[in-house]
Order: C-alpha cells, then structure tokens, then sequence
C-alpha cells in the first residue's frame, strides 16, 4: 500500500487547504492510522493554520510538534549557508518518523508566503521527489479564463514530465467553469497527465469571500451590535461617502457597508435597508475611525436583538480599513464550522472518492531517490554507531565530512593532527565539532 501523498500548488491562493481538508476526510475514512506532515511550515506549529485545521477537525493520533519538520526561517539559514542536503535530511527524518507509526501520511507543501515564489514551488517537487510521494498538483482557477486555466496548468504538466515526478492527481480549484467546459477540460489534461484523473472544483463564495469573523480578526474590530451574527459573508464591500439616495443605489446582495463612525444618516440607512424587504440584503456594517457612536445610536443598536446583522468599529481611518480589507485573504480555521462545511461538501460533489482512494492507496513503488538512499545509509550506522579515525584533520573537506557525520549523529570521531592547529582551523571555519575528539 502506498504511505504518503504530497498536496501542493505552483502559486498562491490556489484553497489548497479546502482539497487538503477533503482529502483528509476521504483519508481517514478509508485507512487506518492517518498522520498529517507540512515539511516547512511559516511560523510555530501551533500557529499553523492547516496543522490546527487538520489535526482538530480530524482528532489525530499526533502532537502539533510531530507534523512539521522546520519553519521558514530556519530552512533559509540551512539553504543560505549551503546545506540545502541536510535540510532535506531533517525533513526525510520526521517523515519517515511519521510512516512507521501511520499507515498513510498526507504531506501539504508550503504557502507561498515567501517572495521567491518560483524557487518555493521547485522547493516543493523537490521534496515530494525526495519523499518519494506522488503529488497532487493544485492549478488555480480564481479570476482565469478556461484558456488560462489550460495553459497554466499545462505548462506544469511540462515542467513534471521532464523530472519524471509521479503525478497522482490534478485538481483545478476555484474555478468558474460551465460543465462543458469542465469536461473538455478534464479529457485533456488527463490526456497530457498520462490519464491522471483530473477534478474541477468550482469557486464556492463561502470559502472564497471573507465572513464578517474573517474581517472582525484581521481588522481587531470591536463588536458593537449583532457579534452573533459574524458568520455572514461579505460578498462585496461598499464605502458609503455619498448621499443617501444616492449609496443605497449601490447596495447589493451581502454588502459589507464600510463608513466612518460619525455618518449618522449611512448608519441609520444601512439599517432601514437591513430591514426592508425591497432592498438587498446587507451582510454588515463596518465603521470607521475609531470614535465611539453616539450614545442615542448606540441605544438604538443594541435595541435591534431581531436584526441578524453584525456591526463592527475598526480602529483606523476609511482608507487605511480599505486597504486592509483589499489585502485579506480568507482561510479555512479550525472553528469556522460553516467554512469547514462547505469544503467538505464542495469536495465530495467534485470528487470521485472510490476512484482516488484506489489510486493513491493501491500505489506501489520500488524507486530509491538518492536523498533516501542515502538516508537509509545513515539510518544503518546509526543504529551500528562505530568510533572512525579521520587523517589529514586540517584539510578543509574533512572537517566539513566530520561537521555533517556528527550533526546526524552515527560515528564517533577521531581527528589526527595537531590539536592547537586543527581547533584553530575549526574556529575560523566556524564548524560544529564540540564533539570530535583530535
């Protein structure tokens, strides 16, 4: 059977956490023991979203510390100072840490938060290659044509048959496809993929547009009225500066209404309009400026318990808000139930489960990728530790053999030379080698 499927994209915002959360729950309905792995993850792991997502929603049988193997940082340091080999090394350990205990492990690549974005999705194949884990490839379709979707998507089909990496999957997310399209869409990159099955997920506005949760946290808003209601979604935002007659013109449904704290009359519109049967339906409103409500506005908000609509006051003035708000991207948390919901649902319609399931688990492999040749090599002599004696101790490339030998911890060492001369050496190389003994 096969132990492991990599997710990963060649771009950003591409909702390859909704496909990973739906594969997860194809996964744990059908294996055994399912673990979850992110070689390279932002920030903490309890600050990763998808590690909080996943491993929540799914009560897995590991620790937030066992789904990870390094964060971005320290994987530039390692990259930097030229040691990209043990950086992959650190990620093959965790890895296979994780397939002696689990009978699958669904690995997520990164998010794109790094600005070289061409290197990072090279990165990622290289790592699913060196993992020795079929991919599932990730092409967006937010705001592309279907001529755009086909050409980007098979210019990577391109780029992965010229490094023979195993393709298990495509899967073409958020698009907005008729299903003539989609169908035309799926014979040919299936045809370009060797017959890989190819999925079109629709773009789902639930997941693609923000809730008023969503703008509540980026913003750090105060709730003023309605915070049972943050899981309405904010298709559109409207910033109300006109005259009334004029604004409710520009209503549309699910229209979040961003306007300064002291506008009155917008205040007192958005609310009639909340109201009204003959107007379209508002999501929320979001003041700005800071400044407080007047208290006979503030009474009479708290006096609306019948009217399912939020209303926040953000800190920052109007074109600061706007920008902030331009700038949020949605992501699916681990307590956004309504989100959750709608992936999974959005999945499952999209998906032929029985077909997947049958190709990434029935998979067999006897390739051996160096890296994990290699590894396998270091694995023997750790578990065989031997003391070794290294000659010629001031040369340059054996110190640096040593470093490595001793950061993975398989052989005791011996340096010949003269202590003074090869200590010193080491220090101006700035090496690792407490351990040595010289």
């Amino acid at each position: 059977m096969s132990n492991s499927l990599f997710v990963t994209s060649t771009e950003p915002y591409s909702g390859k956490s909704a496909v990973t959360l739906g594969l997860m729950d194809l996964l744990v309905r059908n294996a055994r023991d399912v673990a979850f792995f992110r070689p390279v993850i932002a920030d903490s792991p309890e600050k990763d979203r998808d590690i909080n997502l996943i491993l929540t929603q799914f009560n897995l049988n590991m620790k937030p510390e066992e789904a990870y193997a390094c964060t971005l940082t320290e994987a530039r340091e390692l990259i930097n100072a030229r040691k990209r080999d043990e950086l992959m090394i650190k990620i093959l350990q965790k890895f296979k840490a994780l397939c002696r205990t689990h009978d699958f492990v669904l690995c997520e690549g990164t998010d794109y938060e790094a600005p070289e974005i061409a290197s990072e999705a090279n990165f990622n194949l290289k790592i699913a290659d060196a993992l020795d884990s079929p991919l599932a490839l990730l092409s967006s379709g937010l705001r592309r044509s279907l001529d755009s979707i086909r050409q980007s998507t098979l210019s990577t089909l391109d780029m992965l048959s010229t490094r023979q990496q195993e393709l298990a999957c495509i899967f073409v997310n958020r698009a907005n496809l008729n299903e003539t399209e989609v169908h035309g869409l799926q014979e040919e990159l299936s045809a370009h993929a060797g017959g890989a099955p190819v999925y079109v997920i629709q773009e789902n506005s639930v997941l693609s547009k923000p809730s008023i949760r969503d703008v509540k946290n980026a913003l750090n808003a105060e709730i003023i009225a309605g915070g049972e209601y943050l899981d309405n979604v904010a298709e559109d935002y409207i910033i109300a500066a006109m005259q009334i007659g004029n604004f409710l013109n520009y209503i549309t449904p699910g229209t979040l209404v961003v306007t300064p704290s002291d506008r009155v009359d917008i205040i007192l519109a958005s609310l009639g309009a909340k109201a009204s049967k003959s107007c379209p339906e508002i999501s929320g409103i979001l003041l700005t400026g800071g400044l407080p409500l007047a208290p006979t506005i503030m009474n009479l908000t708290r006096g609306l318990q019948n009217m399912p609509m939020p209303i926040l006051l953000a800190k920052d003035h109007t074109y600061k808000t706007i920008m902030d708000l331009t700038a949020l991207h949605t992501t699916i948390k681990s307590d956004d139930k309504l989100k959750i919901d709608a992936a999974l649902s959005e999945f499952a319609r999209n998906v032929d489960g029985p077909a997947l399931l049958d190709r990434i688990l029935n998979r067999k492999s006897t390739r051996m990728t160096p890296l994990m040749f290699e590894f396998n090599l270091f694995e023997q002599a750790r578990k065989h530790k031997m003391r070794s004696v290294l000659p010629e101790a001031c040369e340059e490339r054996i110190l640096r053999a040593a470093e490595i030998l001793l950061d993975r911890d398989v052989v005791e060492l011996i340096l010949i030379g003269d202590n003074e001369a090869v200590r010193n050496k080491i220090d101006r190389m700035g090496l690792r080698l407490d351990k040595v003994y010289v």
